[in-house]
């Protein structure tokens, strides 16, 4: 608190008021209010005791709500920033789309204290995410990320403690599970054929996703220096950030060995005398720079007559030819890269080999010969 004179325009002596109180439980929590044109000392003192009574009761108040729940989202999102992303244990670019996700969603109550959001209204955020037709997954997914969002806000004393974390009461049910996208291995070398055909920028980017099942990230951070040529090994060990632009660790957080294969090799020749000078082996297109590879790709199988995939499907498709070919599924999941076992079961039922041949000792028609006896017999 603090009480100063100054002189206006004509000379005159007046006082001014400041009040600044600092939270002692959360030194985030802060209140500072000024008045100014005060003509007597006594009234300025009369204005200092009842601006300190007002700022006290607020200071009361804000720690007893805590920051409003769009603070508390960039909160978390700028600490995850500067913690998280930069020792590499996430990308930018998933901080980034969680923290717009929760904001696009909370939006009616961004404004209000976090302490305030109640079931109610977060079971009302969940119908409408329903009724938009938004998966199971992902409203498992938001629910998850507003359980961490109340976590770092009670750890980091953006709430008060005692805070409940909001529960939607609400059953979700399950919804038809569709197909992903994939390609048969006919559609895989009309792509290839096609791209070659028509000398497309993205053609070499297309066929090395497809015989190494690399993310576009990994295909943009992979160098010359990467691949040993006398191993036949390319190694995966980074990847180029989507928002950032900037090189981290693999998604998985862990390096790589992908084997170099006899039409990888003889493709990685070529394209090497394009690119050697650049340090990189895939060209540097501007397109894949802002993010716009799913776009291209789209646009191009539309173009040649085949089923609209986008950039990660190439990945699948990898996976999913070596499983068809034999491949132990163990070895298909060290190669891409895959620690968690629900996403590569997901490509054996793609790949169809927990079922195939499983029909082959069905047996209730007759012999194949057994029609054209019965026609023998008719004609007798």
């Amino acid at each position: 608190m603090s009480i100063r004179t100054y002189e206006d325009n004509n000379s005159s002596l007046l006082f001014m008021v400041r009040v600044d109180l600092r939270s002692r439980y959360n030194r985030n929590i802060r209140v500072v209010r000024k008045a100014h044109g005060i003509k007597s000392e006594a009234a300025a003192i009369r204005e200092e005791k009842k601006m300190y009574r007002l700022c006290t009761d607020l200071l009361h108040k804000k720690e007893n709500q805590g920051a409003s729940l769009g603070a508390l989202i960039r909160k978390w999102a700028k600490h995850s920033d500067l913690s998280r992303v930069k020792t590499g244990e996430v990308g930018s670019k998933l901080i980034y789309d969680h923290k717009l996700t929760l904001q696009k969603w909370l939006k009616p109550y961004l404004s209000k204290p976090a302490y305030d959001f109640t079931d109610y209204m977060y079971s009302e955020v969940i119908r409408k995410m329903q009724v938009e037709n938004i998966s199971r997954s992902q409203l498992i997914k938001f629910k998850r990320m507003v359980k961490v969002i109340y976590e770092f806000g009670l750890t980091y004393n953006h709430l008060p403690q005692g805070t409940k974390v909001p529960q939607a009461e609400l059953k979700m049910p399950s919804k038809a599970e569709f197909v992903p996208e994939i390609l048969s291995h006919e559609e895989i070398m009309k792509l290839v054929e096609e791209a070659i055909v028509q000398k497309h920028p993205w053609r070499f980017v297309w066929i090395v996703a497809l015989l190494t099942g690399m993310r576009s990230g990994e295909l943009r951070a992979l160098m010359w220096s990467d691949v040993a040529w006398t191993n036949k090994l390319i190694r995966v060990s980074k990847s180029v950030e989507q928002v950032s632009k900037q090189i981290k660790s693999t998604k998985a957080g862990y390096w790589r060995d992908i084997p170099i294969s006899p039409e990888l090799e003889r493709l990685l020749k070529e394209v090497r005398l394009e690119t050697k000078d650049t340090g990189f082996v895939l060209p540097r297109i501007p397109k894949w720079d802002s993010g716009c590879q799913a776009e291209v790709l789209r646009s191009f199988c539309k173009q040649v007559g085949l089923p609209s995939i986008r950039f990660h499907t190439l990945r699948a498709c990898f996976a999913t030819q070596l499983l068809q070919n034999g491949v132990e599924a163990a070895k298909v999941m060290k190669i891409c890269g895959w620690r968690d076992l629900s996403t590569m079961q997901r490509y054996v039922r793609l790949a169809g080999i927990e079922v195939m041949g499983v029909t082959d000792s069905l047996s209730v028609l007759p012999p194949t010969d057994f029609g054209s006896k019965i026609v023998h017999i008719r004609r007798i």
